[in-house]
């Protein structure tokens, strides 16, 4: 599980390579190209998602719910 806003880039790969996403019920892909203009609309979408219930692999005790906390774009 990658946290919202955690960039990630491919530099190369071979041509059988291929990404599968998961998401929750009710949310998909949202695509940033790294454009100056898609940040801030960017960042309001990444707060307003809520926090996982539970770490994939720990459930809820540990994990990412140890690491991951609610991002702040108000400053």
């Amino acid at each position: 599980m990658i946290p919202a806003g955690v960039g990630h880039f491919n530099k190369g790969s071979s041509s059988d390579f291929a990404v599968v996403g998961g998401y929750p019920p009710g949310f998909s892909c949202d695509m940033c190209y790294g454009d100056a203009d898609e940040r801030p609309s960017k960042l309001k979408n990444i707060a307003a998602l809520p926090l996982p219930a539970e770490d994939p692999v720990l459930g809820r005790a540990g994990g990412l719910k140890e690491y991951w906390t609610k991002l702040n774009i108000d400053g």
